[in-house]
């Protein structure tokens, strides 16, 4: 991953990147959130007050009542669903 720094655009660093052959253009804090470690990847469910885990890359994991789900195991975060419906869950 090549990072090409670019102008103060509203106080924030903005630079490209290019990963793959493809150009992004990325906030400072995005390149910064990249490098955080995700130690466990947890939701609870406030409506059928489920923790759901994503384990793995891929795992897909949805609550009992499908209101939301979460991805990306220790990659990434993802979440589906309405944000009124969840809050993160730390152990």
């Amino acid at each position: 991953m090549k990072i090409y720094e670019r102008a103060d655009t509203h106080m924030a660093k903005i630079y490209d990147v290019k990963k793959g052959g493809i150009r992004y253009r990325v906030k400072q804090s995005a390149i910064e959130n990249s490098n955080k470690k995700i130690e466990r990847n947890a939701i609870k469910c406030l409506l059928c007050n489920e923790i759901i885990e994503s384990k793995e890359t891929h795992d897909l994991v949805w609550c009992k009542c499908k209101s939301v789900a979460i991805d990306g195991g220790k990659d990434y975060q993802r979440i589906l669903g309405d944000s009124k419906n969840y809050t993160s869950y730390e152990k």
